[in-house]
């Protein structure tokens, strides 16, 4: 018992742990007036506005995708109702991304009785093709746009690869895999589906995209949009690493490598721009939960059942 603690205990110290290295390495880079200079000059009506208006509607076209993606699973949830619970999981995600996750999981296992794992699957296919729509409109950026990180010139040949390679592994259906229930959604979506899946993801994505572009450029971070289109998604999967706190840290260290060019060198309006971004995120996520928890909650949302499922245990 006290060594199962032990790895309690470290595994979450260690997001923290990592949040601080991370920025710390990003504030030693930065002149605290130069930072505070940042924030003295931005429209602090207009970009929080302008991220409120924008947060909400990524959560729509999230919602939408999500609509979708259940209804060709079989399993077929009201947009009202989906709306509801994934603006009440936001207050779990404040811990930890994947907890809000789990959160989903715990809903369709007690609301439609999805068993635990197929639900899970169902998570799986959503986050691999949120995740995969992010890559795709980075390589669209790379093969269009004159780029100085020459190392990014790859990204579209080994995406292209993976791409035949899972396609192919879509086509054979290797048992163990396809009738696994975890994986099995996968398999039942085929190419085909994947496809479907991905164009009603692009609009979600395209949302986050143009808030952190306009978002951008209110801190007088004067990013080209082609740019702005391949280094964000990297920003975007940086923060959703679940290595840190809210990706805190991970999120800033990455938007400094790719964006202080287009600030003159200078890396404290992209430091700013970064905690603005992570701060409003915060409070919009927050007050979206606590707006729905109790809506969420008479839908099946279980804080129990997220964190049950969150930690790997065999109730379903």
């Amino acid at each position: 018992m006290p060594r199962a603690g032990g790895k309690t205990l470290a595994r979450n110290l260690l997001p923290w742990m990592i949040a601080v290295v991370a920025l710390t390495w990003v504030f030693r880079s930065v002149e605290w007036h130069r930072l505070a200079d940042a924030f003295t000059h931005l429209p602090m009506g207009r970009f929080v506005l302008t991220s409120v208006v924008l947060l909400i509607a990524n959560c729509a076209a999230d919602c939408l995708a999500m609509y979708f993606t259940f209804t060709w699973f079989g399993c077929r949830i009201p947009y009202r109702e989906l709306f509801i619970v994934r603006s009440a999981t936001y207050l779990l995600a404040v811990v930890q991304y994947y907890v809000g996750q789990a959160a989903i999981i715990g809903f369709l296992h007690q609301r439609k009785g999805v068993p635990g794992w197929r639900a899970a699957g169902f998570i799986l296919f959503i986050s691999g093709i949120n995740m995969g729509v992010l890559i795709l409109l980075a390589s669209v950026g790379l093969a269009t746009g004159d780029l100085p990180i020459a190392w990014l010139r790859w990204v579209p040949i080994a995406v292209g690869s993976g791409a035949i390679g899972y396609g192919i592994l879509l086509r054979l259906r290797p048992q163990r895999l396809a009738k696994s229930r975890f994986f099995a959604p996968l398999f039942e979506m085929g190419i085909s589906g994947h496809l479907k899946a991905v164009a009603i993801r692009i609009p979600h994505v395209l949302v986050l995209v143009l808030w952190h572009y306009l978002s951008l450029w209110m801190f007088h971070v004067e990013v080209p949009a082609l740019a702005a289109l391949v280094y964000l998604p990297a920003v975007f999967f940086a923060g959703a690493l679940p290595i840190s706190i809210q990706g805190l840290g991970l999120a800033q260290a990455s938007a400094v490598y790719f964006f202080s060019r287009y600030a003159g060198g200078n890396s404290a309006p992209v430091l700013a721009y970064s905690l603005a971004m992570t701060a409003v995120s915060l409070i919009t996520q927050v007050s979206l939960g606590l707006l729905f928890l109790t809506a969420g909650r008479r839908l099946g949302v279980r804080e129990e059942s997220a964190m049950v499922v969150a930690e790997g245990t065999n109730e379903f």
